[in-house]
């Protein structure tokens, strides 16, 4: 259990979404460790390419979560943990660290080896400043809101020296406040190093949530500064799927961390529509901007001829087989923001966007198809991506597929 303090009366909201948040945790720990244990044939689908991209899904997941988990027992870096609740009004966080963290931010001192209770107090009161400079929350368009620090509280306030080993058991808890104008439709959480801070690593494991509606997500920032953008409307939705169709692909509440292709196939042509975040797109080629925060109106134009030069030479999808008679060409390269669905969404005039949470948008197009069934191979990948989600009709339905290297062919049916 946490150790966040109860208000008169019982527990405040974003004391509860801790506690689910500790929970939810230890059931997908237990859940992926369950899949592990296995055998391969409870995989549903072909024994071949379906069960060990699976398996390979599985596995990354596993050692990605888990790693965590271990890092937190070996302490090789800092695990801090928080919850956000949206309400009309702001969005209260809670933010819990150990006191090393003063230590690695340069905000204690020591003597003899000893850390003073008047010197611990004194850091946890600097660290507020430090805490509204590292964890920032952001808007569609981009804006960093203005927050403060409400309270801050020691799970055991200390009470005499202490040695540097017990500062991994100290825990602080922030009360943070961001008053809100409106509803937001998107909010994008982003975690980063102050700049004075010490090379050890660390990472904020923040479950967000909206007040009086079941569910939520957990959010893993890391103190590189990756950004995690979210749609809050779907934090009220049950994750849970009573018909068992999947829903259109750009409106999941992953496409702001994965890259997702979309195929259609007409008559006498194959349509494909990428989205790539645009963190993601530059593991691949840097944006030149001013900010990186920003990517300015007048800056738009360079950061789109820019990414079409690169997808001239790294065309995302490539047809494969001798029916190859058709030539790809490359319709429209745009910068997508949230709550623009689809590249048709996207206004022809450049104008500001946020950069932690817009998307690249792509079409590609062949033309003159024959009318048999068709493959198209998958290249985008790099050290930093190994892996994209693919949208095909086939036979008349939508079918995803986790394409991978070794695995990247993405089939499609002849047209009727």
């Amino acid at each position: 259990m946490l150790p966040f303090m109860s208000p008169p009366g019982g527990r405040s909201r974003t004391s509860s979404a801790l506690g689910r948040a500790e929970r939810w945790r230890g059931h997908v720990t237990g859940g992926l460790r369950a899949l592990l244990a296995a055998p391969l044939a409870t995989v549903d689908g072909p024994p071949g390419r379906v069960a060990a991209r699976t398996i390979i899904a599985i596995l990354a997941a596993a050692v990605s979560f888990l790693g965590v988990v271990r890092a937190a027992d070996a302490h090789p870096i800092l695990i801090s943990r928080g919850a956000a609740v949206i309400e009309d009004d702001q969005i209260a966080v809670k933010i819990e660290v150990c006191a090393e963290d003063f230590l690695h931010n340069g905000l204690l001192s020591q003597a003899d080896g000893q850390f003073s209770p008047d010197g611990l107090n004194a850091a946890a009161q600097k660290y507020r400043e430090t805490l509204l400079q590292s964890f920032a929350v952001r808007d569609q368009r981009g804006e960093r809101l203005e927050g403060r620090v409400d309270s801050v509280r020691f799970d055991q306030p200390p009470t005499g020296p202490m040695a540097w080993t017990a500062l991994r058991r100290m825990r602080i808890t922030y009360g943070l406040k961001f008053p809100l104008t409106q509803m937001p439709l998107f909010l994008t959480f982003r975690f980063h190093a102050a700049e004075s801070s010490a090379s050890a690593p660390s990472q904020l494991l923040l479950f967000v949530s909206k007040s009086r509606a079941a569910g939520g997500k957990l959010l893993q920032l890391t103190s590189r500064g990756n950004a995690e953008t979210i749609e809050v409307a779907a934090l009220a939705k049950t994750s849970g799927n009573s018909t068992g169709v999947k829903p259109v692909g750009s409106l999941q509440e992953d496409r702001f961390q994965k890259i997702q292709a979309f195929v259609t196939r007409e008559a006498k042509t194959i349509r494909m529509d990428v989205y790539i975040p645009l963190a993601v797109m530059e593991t691949f080629v840097p944006i030149a901007r001013r900010s990186e925060d920003f990517i300015e109106a007048e800056e738009a134009g360079k950061a789109r001829a820019a990414l079409e030069e690169y997808f001239r030479a790294h065309p995302p999808a490539t047809l494969k087989g001798s029916s190859a008679k058709g030539l790809a060409r490359m319709e429209r390269v745009v910068l997508v923001a949230p709550g623009e669905e689809r590249i048709e969404d996207v206004p022809p005039a450049s104008r500001r966007i946020g950069a932690w949470s817009a998307r690249v948008g792509v079409r590609l197009r062949w033309s003159n198809m024959p009318s048999g069934a068709q493959a198209l191979e998958w290249g985008l990948f790099n050290a930093s991506v190994m892996n994209a989600t693919a949208w095909t009709d086939r036979n008349g339905r939508s079918v995803e597929q986790e394409v991978i290297p070794g695995d990247a062919r993405i089939e499609m049916s002849a047209v009727k």
